[in-house]
């Protein structure tokens, strides 16, 4: 585990111990204050729940590469790590309810419904900020290279629902 900022308070106890109550539902303990948050694990199964806790508050700043690497670390630690935010009783509510479909929901692939429409099939011209992108990738990597470039890409959500991200994601790494 990596060491924590000296300016990061940590979760507060009375969130820490709500947690200990949500998450004990499915086995999981406190086991280790986490880099920006804690870790709770389930020793039967060896899974791992890391609460992230005001990651996203400026008056505390972190090194990303170190929250990463905890993250990567644990990966390999554990044989299941399930990662959520928890700044608030509202947040650990949601995350015990996400963590215990995840656990105890059969997933199939038979249950996988699409919905909506694939942009990149039925439009072919870009939006605005798409074209700014690939204007900007074209110059950086030249033309050929845009032939590795998807508008929108189908995700599964934790429902079996196919959504469409609309990102520009870049499929291979380039050299120029």
């Amino acid at each position: 585990m990596n060491p924590r900022s000296d300016s990061y308070p940590g979760i507060p106890p009375g969130l820490r111990r709500f947690a200990e109550k949500k998450l004990s539902a499915n086995g999981f303990s406190f086991h280790a204050p986490a880099f920006r948050g804690d870790l709770f694990v389930n020793p039967d199964t060896s899974q791992a729940v890391l609460l992230d806790h005001r990651i996203c508050d400026t008056q505390y700043p972190f090194a990303y590469t170190l929250y990463t690497k905890e993250q990567n670390a644990l990966m390999y630690q554990y044989r299941g790590v399930f990662r959520f935010m928890a700044d608030t009783r509202d947040d650990l509510e949601a995350a015990a309810l996400t963590l215990d479909r995840l656990l105890h929901s059969d997933f199939s692939e038979d249950d996988i419904h699409s919905a909506g429409r694939h942009r990149q099939w039925h439009d072919i011209d870009p939006t605005l900020p798409e074209a700014s992108f690939e204007q900007a990738f074209i110059d950086c990597y030249g033309r050929q290279a845009l032939e590795h470039v998807i508008r929108e890409f189908p995700v599964i959500d934790i429902n079996g629902r196919t959504q469409h991200a609309v990102a520009p994601t870049v499929q291979k790494v380039f050299r120029s």
